[in-house]
């Protein structure tokens, strides 16, 4: 008797590089402050807090309600903007060319940016943008988190 064996094909794993292929929108539907209207908002409150508190003879709780208030009004007129005037982005990174999808109410325009073209970009790690600079145009880029901004980074500086 003969014996035989199995042999089991391995199977081709296709790994797609993160680097080559990048998609993000901006904003996120989850995200409802982008981080300099928070630090935008922050700053705000605090100045409207302390001239407050000065107003009403060192009063906290004057202060405090107006400064809500503010809050409060910020708040709405916020969400109003969005809703009247809603913009999204979408970016996609394709072998050595960035595509941009811009949307505003509805209307669409996309640009293409190819790598090699860039002469200069710039980050912002803190407040999570910045932008591409090619001879014909100024390219601005929005980022979710910083593992985006980190990827399309480190593409751009290894070309």
């Amino acid at each position: 008797m003969v014996k035989q064996k199995r042999v089991q094909k391995k199977k081709k794993v296709t790994k797609k590089s993160s680097s080559t292929n990048l998609k993000w929108s901006f904003p996120k539907e989850n995200v409802h402050l982008i981080r300099i209207e928070t630090f935008v908002l922050t700053i705000c409150s605090f100045f409207m807090f302390t001239f407050m508190f000065l107003q009403f003879d060192q009063r906290i709780f004057p202060a405090t309600v107006l400064t809500l208030i503010f809050l409060g009004v910020f708040s709405c007129s916020l969400l109003l903007m969005k809703k009247l005037r809603n913009i999204k982005f979408s970016y996609q990174l394709k072998g050595d060319h960035l595509v941009i999808l811009k949307t505003i109410n509805g209307k669409k325009s996309k640009s293409e940016v190819k790598l090699k073209k860039i002469n200069f970009s710039k980050f912002d790690r803190i407040f999570l943008g910045g932008y591409l600079l090619t001879d014909d145009k100024r390219h601005s880029i929005y980022f979710n988190n910083l593992e985006e901004l980190d990827k399309l980074e480190e593409k751009i500086n290894n070309l």
